[in-house]
């Protein structure tokens, strides 16, 4: 699994290569609170099996992790259409968004990005920066950093910090 890469500031840090795989969780600081939200298939919970393990998410999983001095609590929040509306209970005192896409579900990205400004727009996100982890890039129709960003439209997103991180798990 290609675990997460620092954070860029700007829509110019796009993905990683192979060779950039396994990088640092620790670089927001400590005591961060990370919600971790996935859509079916994505893989959210084969990425957090890389740290701890976890089981397929129905609802919400939260999992306390310590990794190279920092405490990081990780919201596990399913992604059916079910859940999306309790989402907002997650947002208090979180510090970064860890979005789990799947690059080759073209169709669903509308929604992904529906959803994605609507939770960034809310006053308790209004500081927190925003990973989106572009998961399944060994699959042949797999999209591009650049063209995911691009679909979520994440150039609107104005005075955040973010990055794609393309990986595999």
């Amino acid at each position: 699994c290609t675990v997460l890469s620092p954070w860029a500031s700007s829509s110019q840090n796009y993905g990683a290569s192979s060779s950039q795989r396994r990088r640092s969780l620790a670089t927001l600081g400590p005591n961060h609170i990370h919600a971790m939200l996935t859509y079916f298939s994505s893989g959210g919970v084969r990425l957090l099996n890389e740290i701890v393990v976890t089981t397929p998410t129905i609802g919400s999983n939260v999992e306390s992790i310590l990794y190279k001095n920092i405490n990081f609590l990780m919201w596990d929040i399913g992604g059916q259409e079910s859940l999306r509306t309790s989402w907002a209970t997650y947002y208090v005192n979180t510090k970064a968004v860890i979005m789990v896409i799947d690059s080759t579900d073209k169709e669903r990205l509308h929604i992904a990005r529906t959803e994605l400004h609507q939770m960034m727009e809310t006053e308790s996100l209004q500081n927190a920066s925003l990973l989106i982890f572009a998961n399944k890039q060994d699959m042949k129709d797999a999209l591009t950093a650049s063209q995911i960003s691009e679909a979520l439209n994440l150039t609107s997103l104005k005075d955040r910090q973010w990055h794609i991180q393309v990986g595999i798990s």
